[in-house]
């Protein structure tokens, strides 16, 4: 399987991010680190990179591309009686990094795995505070602080950033087993068939080609997915982790979110039960594309339909949902 940011037809992105990020973080865990809340832990981390209010569930991503590159792990189960032990936390072991060098560009302290990772030019770019060492894109520090510290300092945030607290259904690919999930897509699909619909009328046009339009002011999407298919705790303990076809022309592009890859990815096939809504094809399968296609407002075929189109409640608040 592949632990991939989500990617998709290109003007969908900024309607799905802007509605379902922050509640999806929100909701999706709680916890403490090093005897903080959560917020408290986000609040000092704001405050000593200098990063600002509007942009701290940027850490929350952050967090979650430590998980996909495999440095942080989450334990399988946990016993109600041992919650708030450690053990019950998501971490980053040191045994996937410790034993690894600069000389073959490994990571052996916070700084080398944020570094490693591409996280550091996240923070580099949300922080107002760290600076780069004389030049040396690699070495990073903060601001108007004793250098000799910074080795800690990174050391701490790393596990701050790798023990963001217990993680609920909502912050993962579990999502629809809360049922808060389900009022948050229907929302989305509905507003994306307004905007399918004054597009169709002309309007506004939407742009409906399939590919990437990568926005790397957000951590969520750093261009690279990671190979999970042949982890195992004997042989290979971190997943293979490739940069973007539309980054670098010279490597994949994550197979699941071609045009005419299966809807759900590959392990779907013949195992998500979408064949049952298709009609015979080329395939006995949905493609993304072919789902795009089928959940347009326009078909007869789709098995339901939204009742209006207008949100008075948004009018009411002050923020019409304008054409």
């Amino acid at each position: 399987s592949t632990r991939t940011p989500a990617t998709s037809n290109k003007d969908t992105n900024t309607i799905g991010d802007s509605l379902t990020v922050d509640e999806h973080l929100t909701d999706g865990g709680d916890g403490d680190v090093e005897g903080k809340t959560m917020e408290e832990n986000w609040e000092y981390l704001r405050n000593t990179l200098g990063i600002s209010r509007g942009q701290t569930h940027q850490l929350f991503f952050i967090s979650k591309n430590l998980w996909r590159s495999g440095f942080v792990r989450v334990p399988s189960y946990c016993s109600s009686d041992a919650l708030s032990s450690d053990l019950c936390r998501p971490s980053c072991p040191t045994h996937l990094w410790s034993n690894r060098s600069e000389s073959d560009g490994g990571p052996i302290d916070g700084r080398g795995v944020l570094r490693a990772t591409g996280q550091m030019e996240f923070l580099f770019r949300l922080s107002s505070k760290l600076r780069i060492v004389d030049d040396d894109s690699s070495r990073f520090e903060l601001r108007h602080e004793d250098s000799s510290l910074m080795t800690e300092f990174f050391d701490h945030l790393l596990r701050a950033l790798c023990s963001f607290g217990y993680v609920g259904e909502m912050f993962t690919s579990a999502a629809p087993y809360d049922p808060v999930f389900w009022p948050i897509h229907p929302t989305s699909e509905r507003l994306f068939h307004f905007r399918r619909i004054i597009s169709y009328l002309g309007i506004r046009h939407l742009h409906e080609d399939w590919g990437y339009q990568h926005a790397f002011n957000v951590a969520t999407d750093w261009g690279t997915y990671c190979n999970w298919t042949n982890v195992d705790s004997v042989t290979q303990f971190m997943p293979v982790c490739t940069r973007d076809a539309s980054v670098d022309p010279h490597l994949d592009v994550c197979p699941s979110h071609r045009a005419d890859a299966p809807l759900g990815g590959y392990h779907c096939v013949g195992v998500c039960e979408y064949e049952d809504l298709k009609d015979a094809g080329p395939s006995s399968y949905f493609t993304n594309a072919e789902f795009y296609d089928y959940t347009s407002p326009f078909n007869e075929d789709l098995p339901y339909m939204y009742d209006s189109f207008e949100w008075p409640h948004c009018d009411e608040s002050g923020y019409p949902i304008a054409t």
